[in-house]
């Protein structure tokens, strides 16, 4: 099992951290999972500190979302990498998931 992936930052705020690809995105959904229950809404996932994605990353995402929406929070993920922008496009999910400027 890879390191924690999921950092708190400060209430509601989690960095992650490392990979994400599909040798360790069923870890990182897990920690995710365990940050949106433990947190009160908004929560923010900071994904500065990604350093490759595969398309497994998408999908993340909107297990994530899907799962703090049934949980009655609200979710939003920030500094999103290049590569990850770019399948939130071309999926067309801007609206899910706005793309920083």
């Amino acid at each position: 099992m890879p390191h924690q992936q999921v950092e708190l930052r400060q209430a509601g705020d989690y960095g992650v951290v490392g990979e994400l690809s599909f040798d360790t995105v069923m870890y990182v959904e897990k920690e995710g999972m365990a940050a949106i229950d433990e947190s009160t809404s908004p929560i923010l996932f900071d994904l500065s500190a990604v350093t490759k994605c595969s398309s497994a990353s998408l999908a993340l995402l909107i297990s994530w979302k899907r799962y703090a929406e049934n949980s009655g929070k609200s979710l939003q993920v920030v500094r999103v990498p290049e590569s990850l922008a770019g399948q939130i496009k071309s999926a067309c999910l801007e609206s899910v998931f706005p793309i920083d400027a």
